[in-house]
């Protein structure tokens, strides 16, 4: 197929500030030929106040739709895939939660990489800003700006095993071509599906194609981790958004698991994955390998900031057999895995920190030095923290690396075709 332009779908629910947010630095960026769609899942009142600010802008590039109904996260980000393709003839889609924006450049950069390789589904990182720390801290990832075609099945096995690498194609982290959000619809029905659309599209996808291709640069930044379903789910104590996501749930979250009690993340995962498999008519989704999965649930366990929840979580383990040799034997691995994560010493260095962050809600001088020097502590200047954290990153760009050395298991597999260098360069 022929690439024809970029359509940038922001889904949004009750966060009309963060969405016109997204939506205006998007049309800043937008190429030639490119559509932004800001689909509204709100109450009445935060409906006309997003519909109100998105004419406010004035731009013709710019739809502001909603369903006729209230819908739950899945089923609306499936209405939104399905309406911006039928008004437009756009080829391919990205999704922008309205918690994200793209960084300086990286939408053109993007958009020249569908139109270098339009019948390929493109993914690539996503930087964070965590506002529920005082300031907030700001994890940049090194990158090298290199473009890798990377083989699905082994991302897949990676999955089943208890790794979710940021190269999965989870629809807010790629862009994809109209081909392959029909060849998914054609197989599974529906292009979203399961409990999130996010991993119920990247599984699905790594399942129908062979290949994926993943832009090795944080192309998007993510703020408002207060108000992240996800978020709040990997903390255990569940956000407004989180508690309403739960609620619109048709049966247990975890259902198809085999600890379906364990409300740790990464079960939910765990259960997109599940039904995703069960879904599927091929032998290409492996099942789950069990001891994998404890060790990943542990992980999760020990993130859940409520004690009896953690006590819980513990003993559900203990119960299901992560004791003992298991234990030990992950600990070397988790060790060796998140070293093959880093790409640099100061980007393993930003990996610690920002998984500690909690430790430290209100940095001491020395700790404050070290994370400015790792460019995590970005200053506040005008009073809006989420507006002085990116424009801190765009102008702030950490080290660019050679990828060489360790990778992990999905980085070191067999190319399907020779690594290339995007067109649109990499300069950040």
């Amino acid at each position: 197929m022929s690439y024809t332009g970029l359509a940038v779908v922001i889904p949004t629910r009750n966060r009309p500030d963060l969405a016109l947010t997204a939506a205006r630095t998007s049309l800043d960026q937008l190429p030639a030929g490119g559509r932004v769609v800001v689909s509204d899942n709100s109450s009445p009142s935060n409906r006309d106040r997003l519909s109100a600010k998105c004419e406010g802008l004035s731009d013709p590039r710019l739809d502001h739709i909603a369903p006729p109904g209230d819908l739950d996260m899945t089923a609306h980000w499936q209405w939104a895939l399905e309406q911006t393709l039928a008004r437009s003839d756009v080829s391919h889609v990205a999704v922008l939660t309205d918690r994200m924006v793209f960084r300086d450049g990286e939408l053109a950069n993007v958009s020249a990489l569908a139109s270098s390789h339009p019948d390929d589904v493109v993914s690539y990182n996503i930087d964070h800003i965590d506002d529920r720390v005082s300031p907030p801290m700001l994890i940049q990832y090194a990158w090298s700006g290199g473009v890798r075609r990377l083989d699905s099945g082994r991302l897949l096995k990676a999955a089943s095993r208890g790794r979710f690498p940021p190269c999965i194609p989870r629809l807010m982290n790629c862009v994809a071509p109209r081909s392959a959000l029909e060849r998914v619809a054609e197989r599974f029905g529906s292009v979203c599906g399961s409990i999130a659309p996010d991993y119920s599209f990247g599984f699905r996808c790594l399942d129908v194609l062979d290949t994926t291709l993943h832009y090795d640069k944080s192309a998007l930044l993510a703020a408002g981790l207060e108000r992240s379903i996800g978020s709040s789910i990997v903390r255990g104590r569940l956000s407004e958004e989180g508690a309403d996501f739960v609620a619109a749930l048709d049966s247990t979250m975890n259902r198809a698991t085999p600890l379906p009690e364990l409300n740790a993340w990464p079960n939910p995962m765990f259960q997109i994955y599940c039904d995703v498999r069960g879904e599927s008519s091929s032998s290409r989704v492996p099942p789950l390998h069990r001891g994998r999965y404890l060790a990943a649930l542990a992980k999760g366990v020990a993130g859940l900031e409520d004690e009896e929840a953690r006590r819980q979580g513990r003993e559900a383990l203990a119960g299901a057999g992560w004791t003992g040799w298991r234990r030990w034997s992950n600990s070397a691995r988790s060790l060796a895995e998140d070293l093959s994560y880093a790409a640099h010493p100061r980007d393993f260095l930003r990996r610690v920190l920002w998984r500690k962050r909690n430790a430290f809600r209100t940095p001491g001088s020395v700790t404050a030095t070290l994370l400015r020097w790792l460019k995590m502590l970005p200053p506040e200047r005008s009073g809006s923290p989420h507006l002085d954290a990116f424009e801190y990153a765009n102008r702030n760009p950490v080290e660019r690396v050679r990828r060489r050395g360790p990778r992990p298991v999905w980085a070191r597999a067999p190319a399907a075709s020779a690594s290339m260098r995007s067109r649109s360069g990499s300069s950040g």
